[in-house]
């Protein structure tokens, strides 16, 4: 239930810098010595140019360790279509306090001018460890690998920035809201120049007709609470977006390239769903 969560969050709509330090650095680490990518993919367009990706060192002891990087793809040819600028990597203790230990593979997107009407994959391997496991300690060796799948940026698409009437259809598993909730509204994007845009209440509305009773107040909103970045690949739009309530919502859909109209679904970390149309004013 949401209201467990109830004075977190009126607590960070007054104090939102302190209270999310706080969130940061209340976590320690004391399994075994691991190198890992942070995390396990992403997809970039092919013209993103340089890409960084993170790894992590993380010791219960401290001290040093390094790392091989190497690369793969069964649809790219490196040296070609990509380049991998780091081949190996010297980390000290990850302290997730102050994130000084940390270190990114780099690696360089080649764009071309041809539509291959897909998307493509290169895979990241970690080796030769100095010290410790490769992928987070356990028997799944989480995130020893990394899966970066390259999107043509050749395809067509569209400028999403402006303002949108919207109509949203939702469900939430907590017990003040049993039935499916419609709202109407409007809602404005900006592009933020990087091919994302921010879509100003990814929610649209639904959320403050939710959990008002929870601290989703207009104020919140409009002090930029739910404020989402998306990217827009394509025709595809998606997003990973933190909620009110110490959950990612994941957010994926559609632009109609012709006219305008966005059509996503959003899903959060408590199974609250929703189905939103964005209809260009």
């Amino acid at each position: 239930m949401k209201v467990r969560n109830y004075i977190s969050l009126l607590f960070c709509v007054v104090m939102l810098a302190s209270c999310s330090k706080d969130f940061t650095e209340r976590t320690s680490y004391d399994g075994e010595d691991s190198l890992r990518f942070l995390n396990a993919s992403s997809t970039e367009l092919e013209n993103s140019g340089i890409v960084n990706i993170p790894v992590v060192f993380s010791s219960a002891n401290g001290g040093t360790a390094s790392v091989n990087i190497s690369a793969s793809s069964s649809d790219l040819e490196e040296g070609v279509d990509f380049m991998l600028l780091t081949t190996s990597l010297t980390l000290q203790e990850d302290s997730i306090a102050s994130k000084s230990y940390r270190g990114n593979v780099e690696v360089m997107l080649v764009d071309n001018d041809v539509f291959t009407g897909g998307t493509t994959t290169i895979v990241l391997e970690l080796s030769n460890p100095s010290i410790g496991d490769i992928g987070f300690s356990g028997p799944d060796n989480i995130n020893s690998t990394y899966v970066l799948l390259v999107q043509d940026d050749d395809c067509p698409s569209r400028d999403i920035a402006g303002s949108y009437t919207t109509t949203t259809t939702g469900t939430s598993t907590d017990p003040c809201c049993p039935d499916a909730v419609t709202v109407e509204g409007t809602v404005d994007i900006v592009d933020n120049g990087d091919n994302t845009y921010t879509i100003f209440d990814w929610s649209t509305g639904l959320y403050q007709t939710f959990y008002e009773v929870y601290g989703v107040s207009s104020a919140f909103v409009a002090s930029g609470g739910l404020n989402g970045v998306v990217s827009v690949i394509c025709s595809d739009i998606k997003g990973s977006i933190p909620e009110p309530f110490e959950t990612v919502t994941e957010l994926s859909g559609t632009v109609d390239l012709d006219t305008g109209v966005i059509t996503y679904t959003w899903i959060n970390g408590f199974d609250d769903t929703a189905t939103v149309v964005l209809t260009p004013q």
